[in-house]
């Protein structure tokens, strides 16, 4: 069975740039941004500023580990940062909960910052940002 190009899809959207993001979400589709009850950087949900349209919504932690449950069917290679990076125990909930494999730690700024996911087997792929994290030694040393 070929998937309908025409038929509108939910997209996940984590990293929200203002000018950008609003370009995006002018689309037929749904898109689903996180949010957190503080709104802090981590989660500021919905622009304020900009004027986007209805069909987004703000995407909490515990929604986060329901659109990873409704993925797993769908046999995906990974699903990309599903929460912010900076939070390991809603990644710890996600692994709990469900099976999809997960990529993250773009935003890291160190190797210790890895430390946790990997130990704990939270991620599946460390995404390591050469430019902001790693030297060479390090990526060799995080190299499977």
């Amino acid at each position: 069975m070929q998937p309908d190009p025409g038929r509108a899809r939910r997209v996940f959207l984590w990293h929200v740039h203002g000018s950008w993001t609003t370009a995006l979400v002018q689309g037929r589709h749904r898109y689903l941004v996180p949010v957190l009850p503080d709104r802090g950087p981590d989660g500021r949900g919905r622009a304020r500023t900009w004027d986007w349209p209805a069909s987004v919504s703000e995407l909490s932690p515990d929604e986060a580990v329901w659109f990873c449950r409704e993925v797993e069917p769908l046999d995906m290679y990974l699903v990309e940062d599903p929460i912010r990076a900076e939070h390991p125990q809603g990644y710890r909930r996600i692994r709990e909960q469900t099976n999809v494999p997960i990529a993250a730690g773009e935003q890291w700024a160190n190797k210790w910052e890895f430390r946790q996911v990997i130990e704990e087997e939270l991620i599946d792929y460390a995404r390591i940002d050469i430019c902001i994290a790693a030297s060479p030694t390090f990526l060799i040393a995080a190299s499977p």
